[in-house]
């Protein structure tokens, strides 16, 4: 029988239902834990964990993702962008070390859904047959 190799220790919870806290167990070692944040909005503003440091987010008034960093990434002066259309809907990725990704949607009459993508996600779906 395979011996556990951590051991999920529980979530702690705002008044508003936020996840604030996941702490892990892990057997002869400190706990292992991730701490969130949340604006008044109740986006979440940050993450932070020993593995990751510190993420933050910045959101814009409808409430999109529009900017995310982490430790290494500020550390440079890098973020990671997001862009949206007209409809809220994502439409490019900038990624400061890597090629952008774009999106683009189906027409409206096929429920515009997401068609697909240019960037480094294109070669996993093509290679999927999408």
């Amino acid at each position: 029988m395979p011996k556990c190799l951590f051991t999920w220790r529980g979530q702690t919870y705002s008044p508003l239902g936020e996840l604030l806290e996941v702490v892990q167990l892990n057997p002869g070692e400190p706990d292992y834990s991730i701490n969130f944040t949340y604006d008044m909005r109740g986006l979440q503003v940050t993450q932070e964990s020993p593995e990751t440091g510190l993420i933050n987010y910045w959101y814009d008034r409808r409430g999109n993702l529009i900017v995310r960093d982490d430790a290494n990434r500020r550390a440079v002066g890098k973020m990671v962008r997001n862009h949206y259309d007209g409809f809220g809907r994502i439409s490019r990725t900038e990624y400061p070390d890597s090629e952008d990704v774009k999106c683009f949607y189906g027409d409206e009459w096929r429920g515009g859904f997401l068609r697909h993508f240019i960037g480094p996600m294109q070669r996993g779906l093509e290679h999927w047959g999408m």
